[in-house]
């Protein structure tokens, strides 16, 4: 996870007056994990999974092939890039779904500012391959 989004978090964190060590305490002895791949985790509703997913950063796992999405016509890029995690360290890949999320769009899904998170970065993904580089620097 880069330092920059671990700041950002702990900042937000901070506002949201969490006291890490009581979380750290709740974590241990009562946290479920909550999955990793953005498709498949459930509806973060506590700070203790908000904290547990900030510590282990976006999901970005890197494949050495991503599957074609068969819905861009050839000649177009069709498949997911991992380089594109060194452009927007937000994103996140969905290995189930093969879609990409936004990291931070999810975290702080009901959280001030929530409106302007699209629902494709949050709950159904986003395929458009060919146009990734347009839709990825709105979330930057």
């Amino acid at each position: 996870m880069s330092s920059a989004l671990k700041a950002d978090s702990e900042i937000v964190l901070e506002a949201l007056s969490v006291n890490h060590d009581e979380l750290m305490i709740f974590e241990t002895e009562k946290f479920e994990p909550i999955d990793r791949d953005p498709a498949l985790r459930r509806k973060i509703s506590s700070d203790a999974d908000r904290s547990y997913l900030i510590n282990q950063g976006p999901f970005q796992p890197k494949l050495s092939r991503y599957p074609r999405n068969d819905e861009i016509e050839l000649g177009k890029h069709c498949y997911f890039s991992s380089d594109w995690y060194r452009s927007f360290p937000h994103l996140e890949y969905s290995i189930s779904k093969d879609a990409c999320f936004c990291f931070v769009c999810q975290i702080f899904q009901d959280e001030v500012g929530h409106q302007k998170a699209d629902e494709a970065w949050t709950s159904r993904g986003v395929r458009a391959w060919h146009k990734m580089k347009s839709r990825g620097k709105a979330k930057t």
